[in-house]
Parts: C-alpha cells; structure tokens; sequence
C-alpha cells in the first residue's frame, strides 16, 4: 500500500513536470507573438506580461516535485559530508522533515488565499480583469506537488528506500 501511495506521488510529480514544460512552450510562444506583433503590427497582447508571470509562478513549482525526485536541486554538502553515512541519513531526515513542514506551511496558506479568492470573486487589476481564482488555484497546486515530493522522500529516506533516483548517466548507477 505504501509502495502504491509513494509511485502515485511519482507519477502526480511527473505529471506535473509535463505540464510546466508544456507550460514554459506556451510562454515563450506567448511571449515571440506579443514581440512579433509590436513589432510588425504596432499592437501587442494586453494580457501577455500577466498570464506571463502567473505561468512562471506555476511553472517554478510544478516541476520542483519531480526535480527533488530526480536529485536536481542544488544542495551543499560541505559540513555534512564530512559526517559518517549514518549521519548524513539523520541529517537529511532531519533536513527533509523541515522542508517538508515549511512546504506543508505555504500549501495550505496558499490552499486558504485561493479559497478566499474564489469566495470574494477577486479579479486583477490589469485591464483582462482575470478571475485570480485560476491561476491561484494552479498555483496553489504545483505548491503541493513538492510537498507531496517532500513527503514521499521523508517517507522513503524512513523506510530505507533511496530518495532519489539514479541518473542515467551516473557511472556506479547510485544516486547522488
């Protein structure tokens, strides 16, 4: 069952890393046809700057999931290498434990803004008057997917599982 619990995370973090390169695609698009057309044209996508930004927003956190899972945040590991194995298990439990509580922290505030969003009816203040329930809610959704990955690493570095998987191109086949 919990094997089950941790592959559904991995698969709603890949999910979710899927969308946001989808996503990063339709920004840049976005972004060479409002050039293209104040350029050429003298008229430019109003709505361009702002849709623009809530995608980075949610493109930031849509992928850190599947990242954690694959080992490509940055960490330093200058004092805690130093450590013995058995040390920097604990400290990595430890340092997961707390990302995982801070991460839980921001989903659920985000989870509450977008729930009062939606109940007031919040627009932006641009001229495209966009109910911010949307990107709010997406947003507010690629913030859970790290703390589903935060979970499932914390889970897994408990249960003796690797938390990350290997790279491909990692010679010994271990993860790093």
């Amino acid at each position: 069952m919990l094997r089950r619990v941790l592959a559904a995370i991995d698969a709603i973090c890949e999910a979710a890393a899927n969308i946001a390169a989808v996503v990063v695609v339709l920004i840049a698009a976005l972004s060479i046809l409002d050039i293209v057309l104040r350029a050429f044209f003298a008229f430019g996508l109003t709505f361009a700057l702002e849709y623009e930004s809530y995608a980075l927003a949610i493109v930031m956190f849509g992928a850190s999931g599947y990242a954690l899972r694959h080992g490509a945040h940055i960490r330093v590991g200058l004092l805690v290498n130093m450590l013995p194995q058995l040390g920097r298990h604990w400290v990595d439990v430890a340092a997961t434990a707390f990302s995982l509580g801070v991460s839980g922290y921001v989903s659920v505030a985000i989870l509450r803004y977008a729930i009062s969003t939606a109940e007031r009816g919040t627009v932006s203040i641009q001229i495209s008057q966009t109910p911010l329930i949307y990107p709010q809610a997406l947003f507010a959704a690629s913030v859970c997917t790290i703390t589903l990955a935060l979970f499932a690493r914390l889970v897994r570095l408990l249960i003796g599982e690797p938390p990350e998987l290997s790279h491909p191109l990692d010679p010994a086949g271990t993860a790093t």
